[in-house]
């Protein structure tokens, strides 16, 4: 077989086919070699995409960052921090780990993209930096964007959706991305499937309250349940990780002697997670009045309650209160008699305010009503040992002006009234990305104090259950109150009863052995085992006192 060559000279090359050939082929890093006389020219058609998210939980806190090169090679990375940081220092964290390695990478040309509206408002420059806390992450930010010849900064928001999940169900791209994981779906579905678990092909969200998994509907099936407005499932927590979600209930009184303005009663209300406080003075007190408090210093200032929590009194046990709780699919709870722990947030905060009004009603104890406002401002302004902050704090993002910061011009005034209009905006704003920093914070102390407390309680506590069908005497109540006709030696138990029902939180229903079931609800607290005697396994018969 014979071959023939045949020279034919370069014809002029158009500067696309050029550019796409540089595109493909990037140059290699040359060292400066000035004696060979060699430059290397590099050219970028399109700049290094840069996108982060940080995040901080109760537990641990890390960063995710991606990184695509102009020819679309695409580099996933995450790192999980061993300090403690907030969300926005861990925001920070990732855009600083992200420039660094662009940098060792050679990179010249950088775009920044992250849903941190004040860490990318901060590097674009429309905010300013006044934290304290982010300004050395922010100088470390800036000194590495000057490394590069162009850097732009990009907001997205987390509620933007990408083409593929504005479908009517929007839980389809997360299911498939949990069937079959693959590196093409959107950032922003990996982000949300983390939430989610797939049971068969059920799609459930994870609770971060109580560790339940709740079932996701579709647009229909949504549609469906919000027509029929069924009610909300029972819950059972009382303490909730959110502001106005569970409120405890109580009143103080009667109140002798009365205010010169003939009240007799203060209703307060307690909000569980920031301590907030609302407190009315009362001349008589009915359903009505309570309704009246929950409608006007709860709902139409915090919003719709989950949960209210009261003690046993007939004023939050009325038919009136319970169905408007039942109207608002308000769960109404209360805590079993003579068991003050059950409404304790309630008792903690009465305790309070009486001893701060029993120090300013000395010379005239019939004006407490009008000093029960100045009371509460002082309880709202003071720190709380549970949370470590004050409950202003926790429900407004900031500590309030005393009127003697403003007479002496401290110097928080004095700042403030140095700002523009635009910059005092762009402080508000920074105030509220720091909130729930603030209220993170808050509660992981508040859950400290009440491992603590635990432990302390639980060395006392000498463990007792029972089963249904269990024989208990019961405590007899009032606890300590003689009966007139034994004097001295009046029992302090009665019974035997059976359990008819077992409850959370050692609580339980009980019934005669006649089968009649209690009223109230009884704490294991004021209950204890009882062992019939023969006599009475041949009085009552063997099937009463066995199980079932």
């Amino acid at each position: 077989m014979e071959f023939s060559f045949q020279y034919i000279p370069q014809k002029a090359v158009k500067g696309q086919a050029l550019a796409d050939f540089l595109a493909d082929h990037p140059c290699m890093d040359i060292d400066d070699e000035p004696e060979q006389g060699l430059n290397a020219l590099e050219i970028s058609l399109t700049p290094w995409t840069l996108l982060f998210d940080g995040s901080r939980t109760q537990e641990v806190s890390g960063c995710g960052v991606i990184i695509i090169s102009p020819q679309g090679l695409r580099i996933e990375l995450s790192f999980q921090f061993d300090f403690s940081c907030t969300n926005n220092q861990a925001e920070y964290e990732a855009v600083v780990i992200d420039l660094e390695i662009l940098r060792d990478l050679k990179a010249r040309e950088v775009q920044v993209i992250g849903d941190s509206n004040l860490v990318i408002s901060h590097l674009a420059g429309t905010f300013k930096c006044y934290s304290e806390d982010l300004a050395p992450y922010y100088m470390v930010a800036m000194q590495l964007i000057q490394d590069f010849d162009n850097v732009t900064v990009k907001h997205v928001s987390r509620r933007e959706e990408s083409d593929d999940e504005l479908e009517n169900d929007w839980h389809t791209p997360i299911i498939s991305f949990l069937k079959r994981p693959h590196h093409r779906a959107s950032m922003k579905v990996r982000r949300r499937a983390m939430s989610y678990v797939l049971v068969g092909d059920e799609l459930y969200k994870k609770s971060f309250e109580d560790d339940l998994l709740l079932r996701c509907l579709g647009h229909p099936e949504a549609m469906r349940v919000m027509s029929e407005r069924v009610p909300a499932a029972d819950y059972h927590a009382v303490v909730k990780p959110s502001p106005f979600r569970g409120w405890a209930l109580d009143l103080i009184g009667k109140i002798y002697t009365p205010s010169s303005g003939n009240h007799t009663y203060i209703l307060v209300a307690t909000d569980y997670f920031t301590k907030w406080a609302e407190v009315v003075p009362l001349k008589s007190v009915d359903q009505q009045e309570v309704i009246k408090v929950i409608k006007e210093r709860i709902i139409h200032r915090f919003g719709l309650p989950q949960h209210l929590v009261a003690d046993r009194g007939t004023i939050f046990m009325g038919e009136q209160v319970v169905n408007f709780a039942a109207q608002q699919n308000i769960i109404m709870s209360n805590s079993t008699p003579y068991y003050a722990q059950g409404n304790g947030q309630a008792e903690s905060t009465n305790r309070t305010l009486i001893n701060i009004i029993e120090k300013m009603v000395e010379n005239n104890p019939r004006a407490w009503h009008e000093l029960l406002f100045k009371a509460l401002w002082a309880y709202s302004t003071s720190k709380k040992e549970a949370t470590n902050i004050t409950p202003y704090m926790l429900v407004y993002g900031h500590d309030p002006v005393l009127p003697m910061e403003v007479a002496v011009k401290s110097a928080r005034i004095a700042y403030q009234h140095g700002l523009t209009p635009a910059d005092y905006t762009q402080a508000m704003l920074v105030e509220l990305e720091d909130l729930d920093e603030v209220r993170l914070a808050a509660l992981d102390h508040m859950l400290v104090q009440k491992r603590r407390v635990a432990r302390s309680y639980d060395k006392r506590v000498r463990k007792k259950s029972f089963s249904e069908g269990d024989l208990v005497w019961k405590a007899v109540f009032p606890l300590g109150e003689k009966n007139s006709r034994y004097g001295k030696w009046s029992p302090t138990w009665e019974g035997p009863y059976q359990i008819a029902q077992v409850l959370r939180g050692n609580v339980y229903l009980l019934m005669g052995l006649n089968g009649g079931l209690f009223k109230h609800l009884t704490n294991g607290k004021y209950l204890k085992h009882h062992y019939p005697t023969m006599w009475e396994m041949k009085d009552f018969g063997e099937n009463i006192f066995n199980k079932p």
